[in-house]
């Protein structure tokens, strides 16, 4: 039995976890209060291109063998992923049994940030065959081209063609962790809004000793181009729509979700 118990405290006192949220939720802040304890996006184009055949052509053998590869390969290490939200249904008793921070970001906000982000990645040209194929994920087919960029009107008739599918996709991705809460072993889940007010929190869960972040510095992690366009029509579909709840617990997502499932035809 003590040969037992200094197994489970090794096994665990090794800075290893995971920590799951949709892009633009909050992962970026998340690296940097962890240092040199994490792995941020590690083999993106990986995961994603996993996670895109898993939509199509589900397969529990290669799911399970990519992610049991991956944590050999990223082992004392917090894996911070934002495609790994889709591949939950996946997780080995091993993955729920690690220390997990989940991190959910109010629809509203995720929307506007994900489009202003998708506008800058449209504007530097990187959409590559991968990339579009994993924004699918997220649009439903539907991409921003340059002459939707060139033009306010077509630009705004595509931001309301991708806003009922990028809310689709948060409330899919928030509905799978809901049901597969209680296989987690030990799960921290914060809004994105209190991120910064849970760091020692966040350093303690992972067992990582607190790091520092100047969070007065003006710069914002990962900040996308703002656009009054977007910021608006966002406004203006979500109008009637209540936030996110800032505690988030299983009672609080599971009832918010049943709440806003309706909204726009979801």
């Amino acid at each position: 039995m003590v040969i037992f118990t200094i197994f489970v405290i090794l096994l665990f006192d090794v800075n290893t976890g995971n920590v799951i949220c949709l892009p633009k939720s909050g992962s970026t802040f998340v690296n940097a209060l962890l240092g040199k304890h994490s792995l941020h996006e590690y083999d993106h184009q990986g995961i994603s291109n996993l996670a895109i055949e898993m939509s199509s052509m589900p397969s529990e053998a290669i799911a399970l063998y990519y992610l049991s590869t991956r944590r050999e390969y990223i082992s004392n290490y917090v894996d911070i992923s934002t495609t790994m939200i889709f591949l939950i249904d996946y997780f080995s008793k091993t993955d729920y049994s690690l220390p997990t921070l989940f991190i959910l970001r109010n629809p509203r906000d995720w929307c506007r940030s994900i489009l202003s982000y998708s506008l800058d990645v449209a504007r530097a040209g990187e959409y590559h065959d991968w990339v579009q194929n994993y924004q699918s994920l997220f649009t439903g087919g539907v991409h921003i081209s340059a002459r939707d960029l060139a033009n306010d009107t077509s630009l705004a008739l595509k931001i309301n063609a991708l806003l009922p599918g990028l809310f689709r996709c948060w409330h899919n991705s928030h509905s799978r962790l809901a049901s597969n809460i209680h296989k987690f072993g030990n799960l921290y889940m914060l809004n994105t809004n209190n991120l910064s007010n849970n760091c020692s929190n966040i350093c303690q869960l992972f067992a990582v000793d607190h790091q520092q972040i100047d969070l007065d510095n003006t710069i914002a992690f990962n900040c996308s181009t703002k656009s009054n366009i977007i910021r608006e029509m966002c406004d203006s579909y979500f109008k009637n729509l209540q936030d996110a709840p800032s505690s988030i617990n299983h009672d609080s997502l599971s009832t918010y979700l049943t709440t806003v499932k309706d909204h726009k035809s979801i």
